[in-house]
């Protein structure tokens, strides 16, 4: 019996609205180490995309389902931060 490696590859996205997007990069000056933990757990994310704690759909804002999400996920932050 021969073995093959077969590589898997997976597509990862982070949605954000433009004032999600402006906040975060509000964070590099105010928050500057809330801002680096999120940038590593950016990279995290693409290793790991079942990160954290799933949240059920019936859970979900209203808002969210509207943008085509299909699962979301929910991760502390230091401080009392979370990352959705």
């Amino acid at each position: 019996m021969c073995l093959r490696r077969v590589r898997l590859t997976m597509s990862i996205e982070i949605r954000a609205t433009l004032e999600i997007v402006r906040v975060y990069k509000s964070l590099k000056k105010k928050y500057p180490e809330e801002y680096l933990e999120i940038q590593e757990l950016k990279k995290v994310i693409v290793i790991r995309p079942m990160l954290g704690d799933k949240i059920q759909k019936k859970l979900w804002p209203k808002k969210y389902a509207q943008h085509g999400i299909s699962n979301l996920f929910r991760l502390e932050l230091s401080d009392g931060w979370r990352l959705l």
